[in-house]
């Protein structure tokens, strides 16, 4: 009986050995003596003040020199309870190390869930006051950016989904032959551009060419692009005057975006305000028209606003963000096999003068295999080249099927805990108000 100790555990008594606890003299449980503050002499055991069901875990360890976990126990309570008892970590089963890790994976998923779904919401955390202006430009703020927050804010982002919808469409019709009226006479332009910069400035050979510079749009496109160049700009800059954080604003990549396609519409429109033709001007405007132009085009990615109305798209930006190192694995390995194929295409059609002139040609055509697109503009003809082929076509198959898996079951680790947090909060928002109900 000397040999044994008391232990209460949150009300529960344990009778444990003195000699089992010795071997580990590096623990709490190992250091403990009729000195120590856990020990009440009048009672004449040690007490805790910890979870009793858990001391199980801790007193295996003892006897077993192992931590094992049982599934219905929660790894981050056993990490605090290893932590509380000085147990290192390392003691822990390699049966059980998947178990005991699952915690850790899971709070630093719900974390980065957390971040990524609670970004704009971060916006009015800062500069809160309870003046009646700031108050505005909040109310403001939530009808252009949380779609939920009222029924007007739900229908402005459907109002603005239909704008961007639009405005992409006009950037479609500019480039239909139907649309276009002619506005320039052919020889008339070659002149001007010869007497304005020295030279003429466009391939008078290419008849996609030849027809864009000789026609322009109706009237009534540039008034209505000049309408959405005007819209944007303004919701913009209400969006920018509204937003509580001006410094988590400039950060966000979508105000970028819209900064920079701001930008290059008014650069597009102040050249073509002040030159009839922007052939006239000099090689660098017509560079600059170029770029804008093309910066224009990529309006349609407005449209990744809506990732504050639909969580699967936020949860499918978020697993991409979380699987860059798989997908930058499948871009190494799927450029290292084409790289190979190039070359072993190359080789078995040397024979062939009109085959795989180069490996460049070779590995283009080992890209469009590997893909399964197949152009078929390239294609090997005799037999080696034809089970190249056919390995080729497999290994795509293959490198590309592995990382791919490896995403979607991201995703739908991901879904799945997007789906468990707005579920926990409807049941909680609904629990709350019954109870107010109830209490009124």
């Amino acid at each position: 009986m000397d040999n044994l100790l008391e232990i209460n555990i949150g009300g529960t008594s344990f009778l444990i050995e003195k000699s089992i606890l010795k071997k580990y003299p590096e623990t709490r449980l190992g250091l403990i003596n009729f000195q120590s503050e856990e020990y009440f002499v009048e009672r004449g055991f040690f007490y805790f003040n910890r979870n009793p069901e858990l001391f199980n875990i801790i007193l295996d360890f003892y006897r077993n020199d192992t931590v094992h976990l049982s599934s219905s126990v929660c790894s981050a309570l056993v990490q605090a309870e290893l932590e509380f008892w000085r147990i290192p970590c390392l003691h822990v089963a390699e049966c059980c190390r998947s178990r005991f890790l699952n915690s850790d994976n899971e709070q630093e998923a719900y974390r980065k869930i957390h971040f990524a779904f609670g970004t704009t919401n971060n916006h009015l955390k800062e500069d809160d006051t309870n003046s009646n202006t700031q108050c505005g430009l909040q109310q403001v703020w939530l009808l252009f950016n949380e779609p939920f927050s009222s029924r007007a804010a739900k229908a402005y982002s459907i109002v603005y989904l239909l704008i961007v919808l639009l405005s992409v469409v006009m950037t479609f019709l500019f480039t239909v032959h139907e649309f276009r009226e002619k506005a320039f006479d052919l020889d008339t332009l070659i002149n001007e551009s010869k007497l304005a910069i020295g030279e003429v400035t466009f391939n008078v050979n290419s008849s996609k060419e030849v027809l864009f510079i000789t026609t322009r749009m109706p009237n009534w496109w540039y008034q209505l692009d000049r309408a959405f160049m005007g819209y944007f700009t303004i919701e913009f800059i209400v969006r920018f005057i509204s937003c509580p954080s001006k410094q988590t604003f400039a950060k966000c990549w979508s105000n970028i975006l819209d900064a920079i396609l701001n930008i290059s519409i008014w650069i597009r429109f102040g050249i073509e305000l002040k030159y009839d033709h922007f052939l006239t001007a000099s090689n660098v405007i017509i560079l600059v028209w170029i770029l804008s132009y093309s910066m224009v085009s990529l309006r349609i990615l407005r449209f990744l606003r809506v990732n504050s109305q639909y969580f699967e798209l936020r949860v499918l930006l978020l697993t991409l963000k979380q699987s860059i190192k798989e997908l930058l694995l499948l871009f190494v390995s799927f450029i290292l096999l084409a790289t190979v194929f190039a070359n072993f295409i190359f080789l078995s059609e040397f024979e062939d003068p009109t085959a795989f002139p180069s490996t460049f040609s070779g590995l283009w055509w080992s890209v469009i295999t590997m893909t399964t697109v197949g152009y078929g503009d390239t294609v090997p003809k005799s037999t080696p080249g034809k089970v190249i082929g056919g390995a080729c076509a497999v290994c795509g198959l293959l490198i590309i099927a592995m990382p791919i898996t490896i995403v979607a079951s991201k995703f739908n680790d991901n879904y799945r805990k997007m789906k468990d947090i707005v579920k926990f909060k409807q049941k909680f928002s609904v629990n709350k108000s019954a109870n107010i109900r109830s209490r009124l």
